[in-house]
């Protein structure tokens, strides 16, 4: 047998690009005569189970999660707080825009002075917390989980 043409073989493939696909049902197996107790499709060869019954017990294995003993983690330490320069950079840097923007949203935008020393606050909060970042390297293997 001979390669066919590239060709033909698209020109076949453009041809039948619309028919729809051919499928053949599946037809039933017979049993071969000497075994009768063999099923007549695979279908049948599923073990046959009964439904559960709904209304029998809604949580059977609820019970069973209830009875055992749960782990309970203890309570975690408290958060600690910042030392105050910090915190105050922190409350300049997040505090001063949104106080800028509450306040032109409400129609009363901070002009002069006032304007100058929220922008001042925001930008030495900024160069603050930056001045008094660690300058030493982190651990590689560190991802930040402490037990």
């Amino acid at each position: 047998m001979e390669p066919r043409n590239e060709d033909e073989l698209w020109k076949e493939i453009v041809e039948h690009y619309s028919d729809p696909p051919t499928i053949e049902a599946d037809e039933p197996v017979a049993a071969p005569p000497d075994r009768d107790d063999e099923p007549a499709t695979a279908y049948d060869a599923l073990p046959q189970q009964e439904a559960p019954d709904p209304f029998q017990d809604p949580d059977p294995l609820g019970a069973l999660w209830r009875e055992e003993e749960r782990f309970v983690p203890p309570t975690p330490p408290p958060l600690p707080m910042p030392e105050p320069a910090r915190m105050l950079a922190w409350i300049a840097l997040f505090g001063a825009p949104v106080l800028m923007l509450v306040a032109l949203v409400a129609g009363r935008p901070f002009t002069g002075i006032w304007g100058v020393l929220l922008a001042a606050a925001f930008v030495g909060g900024f160069v603050y917390l930056v001045k008094t970042m660690s300058s030493e390297p982190r651990d590689p293997g560190d991802n930040g989980a402490r037990l």
